[in-house]
């Protein structure tokens, strides 16, 4: 998860710094559309599954020992 959000925002800061026209500034673009749509595609099929939300639940609200 770190790596796609590190490599979307990555090319979000780079096409930035690019100008308008350069031919490189469309490739960073079309990478960071391509990694943020992968993001969301793993989001959904892993952490939005079907059941999840209650396991994720379950788990941050469970009781934490001391000791």
């Amino acid at each position: 998860m770190q790596q796609w959000l590190g490599e979307v925002n990555d090319c979000v800061a780079a096409a930035k710094l690019l100008p308008r026209r350069m031919p490189a500034r469309k490739f960073v673009e079309r990478r960071g559309v391509e990694k943020a749509s992968e993001f969301r595609k793993h989001w959904a099929e892993v952490f939005d599954a079907a059941g999840q939300e209650r396991l994720w639940v379950g788990f941050l609200g469970r009781r934490v020992r001391e000791g």
